[in-house]
């Protein structure tokens, strides 16, 4: 009986960019879904801190060391 052989394809293989893009993301899907929690994450907490900052200068009722005089 004779022995089945395959051949290997000549060449490169078939598929654009979008094929390579496409592979690329599903082989590092779960570093990708890391990568993009931390980042909303981090959005998150900048804005958190960004309007915790703003209330607490807009809240200090302008008097300041500077224009306080103690009464002699």
């Amino acid at each position: 009986m004779p022995e089945v052989v395959k051949l290997k394809r000549a060449g490169r293989r078939s598929g654009g960019t979008g094929f390579r893009l496409r592979r690329w993301f599903y082989r590092n899907r779960p570093a990708i879904a890391v990568i993009v929690a931390f980042g909303v994450m981090v959005l998150i907490g900048l804005v958190f801190v960004s309007l915790s900052v703003s209330s607490l200068s807009s809240g200090s009722g302008g008097e300041t060391e500077a224009t306080y005089s103690a009464p002699q």
